[in-house]
């Protein structure tokens, strides 16, 4: 069970030279529904995860973040 929507799933299984028809979507994360997010070993310090998330902030800020999204997620 893989827990992706389709456009990143469909990337992903193409990028690593698989075949998407050897797949079954029994259930699609839509863009409308989904929040993302990043999950971290629970042994990850607090000083890594602040600085992961200072980083993502300034990206998004900066507008990065919308076209990295953008560019992966179409259909």
């Amino acid at each position: 069970m893989i827990a992706y929507g389709y456009p990143e799933m469909d990337w992903i299984i193409k990028e690593n030279g698989h075949d998407i028809t050897e797949y079954e979507i029994v259930f699609e994360i839509t863009k409308e529904e989904k929040n993302l997010y990043f999950a971290f070993n629970k042994d990850t310090s607090d000083e890594i995860i602040g600085k992961f998330q200072k980083a993502l902030d300034e990206v998004k800020k900066e507008g990065l973040y919308d076209k990295i999204i953008s560019k992966y997620l179409k259909k």
